[in-house]
């Protein structure tokens, strides 16, 4: 659309930003790429009506038709960006997931080789002399270690 002397015009003379502005000539072009808008390109001349020749709207067109492409492939890269931020999120979270739960396995495993562990010691305790049957016996040296005591 373009308006060589909007003051004139029916439709906005009585615009309330036309009476303050006071612009001359007005064009509002599409921004299309592919058939989709993408944006509106408004220009106004506030010097002189007739600012705005068909050669000049064929000039502008091809602009925004670029500026429509440029806009899109800003659009197609951040929506990139935001995926790659989202997968990334959620392999961090699955290897979190994944730590936790052998972290879990682990703790378990310990508890029961703890466990088996406990019942060796007692099962070697049951088996050895008890100090007091050692006693009479006259020259008799042993040695030992018992795995987790400081005995």
């Amino acid at each position: 659309m373009v308006i060589n002397h909007i003051a004139t015009d029916n439709i906005f003379a009585a615009d309330p930003y036309i009476i303050q502005h006071q612009p001359k000539s007005v064009l509002c072009t599409p921004m299309v790429n592919q058939r989709k808008a993408f944006g509106i390109l408004y220009l106004e001349n506030s010097l002189a009506p007739g600012a705005f020749t068909p050669d000049r709207l064929e000039v502008l067109k091809i602009l925004s038709s670029q500026a429509a492409i440029s806009l899109e492939n800003a659009l197609l890269y951040q929506t990139l960006e935001d995926k790659v931020e989202e997968r990334t999120a959620q392999l961090a979270q699955e290897a979190n997931q994944a730590i936790s739960a052998l972290h879990q396995r682990l703790k378990t495993e310990n508890l029961r080789m703890r466990g088996e562990l406990d019942i060796l010691k007692q099962m070697q305790q049951l088996i050895l002399q008890k100090p007091a049957e050692l006693a009479p016996i006259t020259e008799l040296n042993i040695a030992g270690w018992i795995y987790g005591t400081s005995k």
